[in-house]
């Protein structure tokens, strides 16, 4: 089934050798992006570790969002069919408050 969903959105696949990251360059370097990236919102908003995985999918979903030289168009574009809108994002980092309601009888 992934095999026909990359087909069908026009991925190609590679296979590597396990254990030689030296062949992955550019799946490397963007990994390494990804991680400094959400190592420094995490230390912008001083989260444990803990919550590593919050920031990792809001920076790979804005990542996808963003325009690469190896593809024509926008990732977010051709799975979707439309352009990404990051206007519903806000500010990383602010305190949030959660409204305590009372239980139903």
């Amino acid at each position: 089934m992934f095999k026909e969903f990359c087909k069908e959105k026009g991925m190609r696949g590679q296979l590597t050798i396990p254990s030689t990251p030296q062949q992955n360059g550019a799946t490397e370097r963007r990994n390494r992006i990804l991680l400094d990236m959400v190592r420094s919102m995490m230390a912008y908003a001083k989260l444990p570790i803990s919550f590593l995985g919050d920031p990792l999918l809001t920076i790979a979903y804005i990542i996808n969002c963003m325009p690469i030289k190896s593809v024509p168009t926008i990732l977010y574009k051709l799975w979707h069919g439309r352009k990404p809108s990051l206007e519903h994002l806000g500010p990383w980092g602010l305190a949030g408050y959660c409204a305590q309601t009372s239980p139903q009888t």
